[in-house]
């Protein structure tokens, strides 16, 4: 079960993550998926959010501020696009994906780079240059999002 935190407590962690740099985190021994040879549509997980590799001509809306990528308050909620991805409003889901599938944000990673998808209590990924659609785990059952 997740801890709730205040907003002044996500907002300071959101911070922490985003102030700190990839490589200094590596020299702590996290675990990171790597995602950077990912072809179009092919995916990888993070707990109940799903990463597709898309076309980079795929749709996507206007550029966000917010870099986090589930909705919610709660640790679990934490998916985090790191720069230098840069983050947009998801316009439509992968071809592949289920028609009621939960649409989240759009990344994308500039060309010769690599940007990490960071969590708390997941793996983080490392996502190399392209564009990447969001969409979230839903109960199969009730057909509402999951959330970590």
């Amino acid at each position: 079960m997740s801890k709730t935190m205040t907003a002044e407590q996500a907002l300071e962690k959101i911070g922490e993550v985003a102030a700190s740099n990839w490589s200094e985190r590596l020299e702590k021994s996290l675990t990171i998926r790597d995602c950077t040879g990912m072809a179009v549509g092919q995916y990888s997980r993070q707990g109940d959010v799903y990463i597709h590799r898309v076309d980079d001509k795929h749709p996507r809306g206007k550029p966000r501020a917010e870099r986090q990528l589930a909705i919610g308050t709660t640790q679990g909620s934490r998916h985090v696009a790191e720069e230098p991805a840069v983050v947009y409003e998801g316009a439509t889901r992968p071809e592949w994906c289920r028609e009621d599938a939960f649409i989240g944000p759009c990344i994308v990673v500039p060309q010769g780079e690599t940007a990490l998808v960071s969590h708390p209590e997941h793996a983080y990924s490392l996502h190399g240059a392209g564009t990447y659609q969001i969409t979230h785990q839903a109960d199969e059952a009730t057909r509402q999002r999951v959330m970590d």
